[in-house]
């Protein structure tokens, strides 16, 4: 059994495996409940998932969707490191099923970020049958999902810990670091850092 991608104290430190209440279809993902209502999920499972994830990416023409603006910088870092276009902002209709429109596209799956900010992206994958990946969380509703990535997707923090892995596994799959040692970014690199007004006017 190979070892997790980053100490398991590491997925707690940036929240990646915490949730708040759950959904049914969730629960087999659920590592532990809380006295407070909260939940872990498996860390094991999420760190299988995304060594999964990053080989799909690496060999499929994937479709990336995004509108959070918090996760755009974390978002638009990964696509640097990987190459991988990333779609940031408002999804436009008929993307998926007007094949008349400019923006009309045939990917081989998509991934979201937030299956209700990204509905209509997910509502015309599954109406064309494109393969939907998705970040879920404890309460999410994964019915038309294809995917799963049990992940807190509430959090920036959690966010960045899960592209920074996503994108050096795609560099190690793809052999263009031989060892995750060579992989020259670090986790806070996928975290936009606040800028301080200090031109204090007196």
């Amino acid at each position: 059994m190979n070892k997790l991608l980053v100490p398991r104290k590491v997925y707690l430190k940036y929240f990646l495996p915490l949730g708040k209440g759950k959904n049914d279809l969730m629960k087999r993902f659920i590592y532990k409940e809380l006295p407070n209502g909260n939940v872990i999920l498996n860390i094991k499972e999420i760190d299988r998932r995304i060594r999964m994830l990053a080989k799909y990416l690496v060999n499929k023409d994937v479709m990336i969707i995004n509108r959070n603006k918090k996760y755009f910088y974390a978002l638009k870092k990964f696509e640097e490191i990987t190459g991988i276009k990333v779609y940031l902002g408002r999804f436009l209709p008929g993307t998926f099923t007007n094949y008349m429109s400019k923006n009309f596209k045939e990917p081989d799956a998509i991934l979201v970020f937030d299956l209700i900010n990204d509905k209509q992206a997910v509502r015309e994958a599954y109406y064309m049958n494109i393969p939907i990946f998705a970040l879920c969380n404890s309460i999410s509703n994964p019915s038309k999902v294809d995917f799963i990535i049990p992940i807190n997707n509430k959090s920036r923090k959690s966010i960045a810990l899960f592209l920074y892995l996503l994108a050096r596994e795609i560099l190690y799959i793809k052999k263009v670091i031989k060892d995750y040692k060579e992989f020259k970014y670090n986790i806070e690199d996928f975290i936009e850092k606040k800028i301080v007004n200090t031109n204090i006017k007196i």
